[in-house]
């Protein structure tokens, strides 16, 4: 969403000479930003949360298709209000008839600078307590295994301590990869904010569409990597595929007797 939607109007921005019209446009390409944003914050978090589960509290907490949509639903309504509380210092500009957006060599407007100030305190109060939770759960997740490894080996298996550990520490890679690309970014809108110059947009640009796209590799890659989240699905698919096959059966059997009749 952010690179198909939000990265084109950013181009248009700088390529073209924006008007006031253009207000919806630029709010239309914040919000998808901003959501997109909250959503992989969110994910993280959410991975965090799960990779403690599967560890510290295995085998009572499980992976389910009801926990799934709790989580997906609670990412994304939280990502859209926070999105919406994020924006309302935009919103605010736009009402007032002034530019909504950042272009290079377009003054920015005091209502616009008091939007921002407004998505940064948005931004701190949810993005702080994501970041505490994803490095605390990993924190607990090593404390957890030096203390009771020897209860692990014996409920999980040596095998399969082996292969959550190791999965928990791919994990804080890709994390702390994904995570260093947004320092990139901050460091780029920093320049932006500071110098108007098209190169700098051009660069901004680049380390937008890096941090934005590189999301797309981490939930890919834990699912894959995550046997439990295929096993899942494939014991799913097999009980599924069982029931219709006896229910079948059932009305096979069932016709075959008023026949016989």
């Amino acid at each position: 969403m952010a690179c198909f939607i939000s990265l084109p109007l950013h181009v248009r921005a700088i390529n073209s000479q924006s008007s006031i019209a253009d207000n919806p446009i630029c709010l239309s390409r914040f919000f998808t930003m901003f959501t997109c944003f909250a959503v992989n914050i969110m994910t993280l978090a959410v991975i965090s949360i799960d990779r403690y589960d599967a560890i510290c509290r295995a085998p009572l907490r499980e992976i389910t298709c009801k926990k799934t949509a709790y989580f997906l639903v609670f990412i994304w309504l939280f990502a859209s209000c926070t999105a919406v509380a994020g924006g309302t210092g935009h919103i605010l500009t736009a009402v007032r008839g002034e530019h909504a957006c950042y272009s290079p060599g377009r003054d920015v407007s005091s209502h616009a600078i008091i939007g921002k100030t407004v998505m940064i305190a948005v931004v701190s109060l949810w993005i702080l307590p994501s970041l505490a939770i994803v490095f605390y759960r990993f924190y607990a997740i090593r404390k957890y295994v030096q203390d009771h490894s020897t209860h692990l080996r014996d409920t999980l298996g040596v095998s399969v301590v082996k292969r959550e550990v190791k999965l928990t520490k791919i994990c804080v890679v890709m994390i702390t990869t994904y995570l260093s690309l947004w320092v990139m970014f901050a460091l780029m809108v920093l320049l932006r904010n500071r110098f108007s110059s098209l190169e700098v947009h051009c660069a901004y640009l680049w380390s937008y569409s890096l941090a934005y796209s590189s999301f797309t590799v981490v939930p890919v890659e834990y699912m894959i990597l995550d046997k439990r989240i295929l096993a899942y699905v494939w014991r799913e698919c097999a009980r599924r595929r069982t029931v219709k096959v006896s229910v079948e059966l059932a009305a096979t059997n069932h016709e075959g007797g008023e026949t016989s009749t």
